[in-house]
């Protein structure tokens, strides 16, 4: 009898040292983040980055240890969750120069990564399965001599409409636009737009598109050294 009282007293202690922590939270993320409407629910885990390009709409929720990088160069605010936006545990989100935006009321599950650096928006009610991504550019590859890294970005938009379910595992990738009241099946990559109100399933196959010649093989020895020095 003794130690379920001695149990009670302690949880006790526990939930009021996390409604604390909630207050103070709550307090903490209204000074850092540079638009936020309440009320919002944003776990303590998480990690900001340029908070101050960050905008966070009303009835938001942030789960436990996701990542947002507001950065951008040409936008006030690089990362926009509009109303409503729901964003599940262990996401990475980076605007990375340039800018995303949820409209609102949409759904990003768990292990997702979204990176905006050619710009990303996501209309309202779109749910997204767990370990999806979206990227907006592509690695500049047109220079054997000199290692991908240091050839820059092409920067494509992405555009996902309203009311979208993208399975999970699926790879949205740059340039691409998926249309209105459309279904993404899980695990699909989707190299082309989409068009509205269909069902679209796409698994590309690993294959080699061609061989690399001598000339090419040659190449890469040459600067192989060259990358390891960088490095």
């Amino acid at each position: 009898m003794a130690a379920t009282k001695i149990g009670k007293i302690i949880k006790s202690i526990f939930i009021a040292h996390d409604s604390v922590k909630s207050i103070f939270m709550k307090y903490y993320f209204k000074n850092i983040i540079g638009s936020i409407n309440s009320p919002f629910s944003i776990h303590s885990s998480v990690l900001l980055k340029n908070e101050k390009q960050i905008a966070i709409g009303s009835n938001v929720f942030i789960g436990k240890d996701t990542t947002l990088n507001g950065r951008s160069k040409d936008h006030p605010y690089g990362i926009i969750l509009g109303e409503s936006t729901y964003l599940k545990g262990c996401s990475y989100l980076d605007a990375y120069g340039g800018k995303i935006e949820f409209k609102g009321s949409s759904n990003l599950s768990q292990f997702s990564l979204v990176a905006g650096h050619g710009g990303i928006t996501i209309g309202k009610y779109v749910v997204f399965g767990s370990h999806c991504i979206v990227l907006s550019s592509n690695h500049i590859f047109n220079d054997l001599e000199l290692p991908y890294m240091f050839q820059g970005d092409a920067l494509s938009p992405v555009v996902i409409e309203d009311n979208v379910w993208v399975g999970a595992g699926s790879i949205v990738l740059a340039g691409t636009t998926i249309g209105r009241n459309s279904v993404i099946g899980a695990g699909s990559i989707i190299t082309k737009n989409v068009p509205s109100n269909c069902l679209y399933v796409n698994k590309l196959e690993g294959r080699i598109v061609r061989e690399l010649s001598n000339e090419e093989r040659n190449n890469y020895a040459k600067y192989r050294n060259k990358l390891f020095k960088i490095r």
